[in-house]
């Protein structure tokens, strides 16, 4: 975490580096030498003046960040607090004070010197910097006691295919090549509508000690659709395991039961689990995981599938001006059908994701997501005769307005486009959606 808050300082005084007047030799110096990552010489460099220069508020800004960075907190935090002395509204001091007193332990008190420095007007980049320090005491007092965090939601949104279905009414069907052309049942062509949406969500998290956590957590969402409510989709997820922390590394394994349900009766259920492993590097983590569900389709049995997934994924933040965070990741897996007698059920799955988000302002980021997945499956559809084949892309983008302190307005669009080689399981999908969502910690 050290490394981390060292970087982002960096940020915030080269930020900042426009506000402050005009410097001597000495801290031109100095302010060079830790533009080169050098505090320890820069501390070294100014540490001898301190009898002559206490009281100048530049000499003892510089100063209290070149302590910070080398490691000498408790100094810092005396420098900084000469500066806030005379200038009690040098926001740059009273952010780096907040810095201090985290690596000295007193996250409380850090967390209400950064709220006092949020609330100040400060460039977008410097706010979302503070904002990751927040994140970050946030996670530090999390681990040290239980926490409780949920949210309620709502939005509504609009749908151009509530069905998955395709635009082709008339296709052949090349085992029947006598019969001409079939024509699909109207209900089963794609259908538009408008819906409303509903979610919420709990997660517990509590720590047995500094390494090891137990974590259970439950989300559920419903659409409500206007006219097609043959539609209406419902799921409820939830989650029991453990967490452990060792250095840069985090493991996580996971119990998983989920319920789907289509126009209010039972559709899908799975049972199963998860296990990943999660490593630091630099702003970045890379991650590893494996998944297995076990699929069941109440009245339709013929389709209970076990489904094992194993995937890498990597994402990184980046400090400066619109503080980007991106990610990537890519998946392998199989659909095994437990019916042998469909083996177009089952399938083998293959998929790629990349993503990320900006800050654009203290109240606003934009995030954008995208991924592509292969299926082949293990036979053909009854009546064709290659085995079916999808290549399902997906695109996702859209906004993150926060109004008010745990409040999030989302506008977004969705585009989904499905290629198979056979005719009915071929769509594309447009929907737009916005959302309120309400957090509560």
């Amino acid at each position: 975490m050290r490394r981390l808050f060292g970087l982002i300082a960096l940020v915030m005084l080269l930020a900042w580096a426009g506000m402050a007047p005009a410097q001597d030799a000495v801290l031109a110096q100095a302010r060079q030498l830790m533009a080169r990552s050098q505090p320890g010489a820069a501390y070294d460099l100014l540490k001898p003046l301190e009898g002559e220069r206490a009281g100048n508020t530049d000499y003892d800004y510089l100063l209290g960040i070149a302590a910070l960075d080398s490691g000498r907190y408790t100094e810092a935090v005396f420098a900084l607090e000469r500066v806030l002395a005379v200038n009690p509204k040098h926001i740059q001091a009273r952010a780096e004070i907040a810095r201090a007193l985290v690596q000295l332990g007193e996250v409380e008190a850090a967390r209400r010197e950064f709220e006092t420095v949020r609330s100040q007007s400060i460039p977008p980049e410097a706010a979302a910097t503070i904002q990751k320090f927040l994140d970050a005491i946030e996670r530090v007092q999390a681990g040290t006691r239980t926490s409780v965090t949920a949210y309620v939601e709502a939005g509504l949104g609009y749908d151009s295919n509530v069905n998955s279905g395709t635009s082709t009414s008339q296709f052949a069907i090349p085992t029947l090549p006598g019969l001409g052309l079939a024509t699909l049942n109207p209900a089963a062509l794609k259908q538009e509508d408008g819906f409303g949406y509903l979610a919420a969500g709990a997660n517990v998290r509590h720590p047995v000690d500094p390494s090891l956590a137990l974590i259970a957590g439950i989300d559920g969402n419903q659409r409500l659709h206007f006219d097609k409510t043959d539609f209406d989709l419902g799921n409820v997820a939830a989650n029991l395991g453990a967490e452990v922390t060792h250095a840069r590394n985090r493991y996580l394994f996971a119990l998983q039961g989920q319920q789907m349900a289509l126009d209010w009766n039972r559709y899908r259920e799975s049972f199963g689990g998860v296990a990943q492993w999660q490593h630091q590097v630099g702003n970045g983590v890379f991650s590893a995981y494996f998944q297995y569900s076990r699929l069941k389709y109440p009245g339709q049995e013929i389709r209970n599938a076990d489904r094992p997934v194993g995937g890498i994924a990597y994402a990184r933040a980046f400090t400066g001006r619109y503080a980007p965070v991106v990610f990537a990741g890519a998946y392998y897996g199989h659909e095994n059908e437990r019916d042998s007698s469909r083996p177009d059920f089952g399938h083998r799955l293959i998929g790629v994701r990349v993503g990320g988000q900006v800050t654009l302002t203290e109240k606003v980021s934009a995030f954008v997501f995208g991924s592509y997945e292969d299926r082949n499956y293990g036979g053909p559809v009854p009546g064709f005769v290659d085995n079916r084949a999808d290549e399902q892309t997906d695109f996702r983008f859209g906004l993150n307005y926060k109004p008010a302190k745990l409040w999030t307005i989302t506008p977004q669009l969705a585009y989904t486009d499905n290629k198979s080689n056979v005719p009915f399981t071929d769509y594309n999908r447009t929907q737009a959606l916005i959302t309120v969502r309400r957090d509560l910690r």
